[in-house]
């Protein structure tokens, strides 16, 4: 079985590397409720946030020049939407719920996110073109709240996706884009968490010790960074669990600027322009020898005069990555459209 799992693919030529981090204290982590305005949501609360998916370069996310257009070219364009809402144990299901974690402890109430990608590619290998292919990731994940540290219980995540590999043994490599379907579900406990893979090929299980409320879920991880608190010039190590390193990794979030950005979106229905504050952040696996390509995002620092205060991720951007030849192809940038919320 080939061991290609991530929750929004690194290892596709176009899915979100949400990547992993490590258990690397025991202490519980610490976040608020900034999505909520630093207010602990109510039983009904719900919330889409809609992104619109492009191709293209980003910061320091730009096309390597091992990669040339005559050997491969890309392009890319669809539509991420991440829906949040409270549900109690009795709204889970019952696979989700196999847990020894007490999920009426200190509150009833349990975060549900799901998030779908849909993303329209087409390419070229040596001038031949592919046509139009639609990759698609679709997540859910369970987890507690603020105060019991985002501690995860249950994801799944269910990929259809493309790969892009080449051989750097010859002088031109040859470019290989392949076709992926897999899913993968993780199940935690209080001392350890459970991967299972499963594709077309074969279904393996895997069991990790860990310890409870020290580590988030790789599905949770654009949220869990809406709510942890990065001081300018300063920075924060996240541990998060991905089935793609099966045990923990720690990530590096690096605080880069804080900036003053338009926004033009909808806002339960109303179209708004305006400009907000924004914490600009980075991170990375926090490794010496191997840290990885920056990824890049952008939250709201401060209420505007239409768009309130809910620490919204209002852009994102991630490396495509050639494997084999371990260069990058270019970003996916993430824009926010649109925010829908109950108040």
């Amino acid at each position: 079985m080939k061991r290609f799992f991530t929750i929004i693919s690194a290892l596709s030529l176009s899915l979100i590397l949400l990547i992993s981090s490590g258990c690397t204290g025991l202490a519980p982590l610490s976040f608020n409720n900034s999505f909520n305005g630093s207010n602990e949501p109510g039983s009904s609360y719900r919330e889409t946030l809609t992104y619109a998916v492009s191709f293209g370069e980003y910061e320091n996310i730009s096309r390597s020049s091992l990669i040339k257009k005559e050997d491969f070219d890309f392009s890319a364009n669809g539509e991420y939407k991440v829906s949040f809402k409270t549900v109690t144990k009795n709204d889970m299901p019952d696979y989700a719920v196999a847990t020894d974690i007490d999920l009426t402890a200190e509150t009833g109430n349990i975060y549900h996110l799901s998030a779908t990608l849909n993303l329209n590619t087409t390419y070229k290998v040596n001038g031949e073109g592919s046509g139009d292919y639609v990759e698609t990731i679709k997540s859910d994940v369970y987890f507690l709240p603020a105060g019991l540290s985002f501690a995860p219980i249950y994801s799944k995540v269910v990929q259809k996706t493309q790969i892009l590999s080449a051989d750097t043994s010859l002088k031109t490599p040859v470019y290989n884009v392949s076709k992926m379907e897999n899913e993968y579900s993780i199940f935690y406990n209080q001392s350890s968490y459970k991967i299972i893979y499963a594709s077309e090929e074969d279904t393996i299980e895997q069991t990790y010790a860990y310890t409870f409320k020290t580590a988030i879920d790789n599905a949770e991880l654009l949220f869990a960074l809406r709510n942890l608190k990065v001081e300018k010039e300063s920075s924060a190590t996240l541990p998060v669990v991905s089935a793609s390193y099966g045990e923990a990794k720690s990530l590096l979030i690096t605080h880069v600027a804080q900036l003053e950005n338009a926004l033009s979106l909808s806002v339960n229905g109303d179209e708004v322009n305006e400009k907000v504050k924004v914490n600009k952040l980075r991170f990375n696996v926090n490794e010496n020898k191997n840290t990885g390509i920056s990824q890049y995002l952008t939250i709201q620092e401060s209420a505007s005069t239409t768009i309130p205060y809910k620490a919204l991720l209002t852009e994102y951007a991630h490396a495509l990555v050639c494997y084999g030849a371990n260069s990058v192809t270019g970003a996916l940038i993430y824009k926010l459209v649109s925010v829908e919320y109950s108040k």
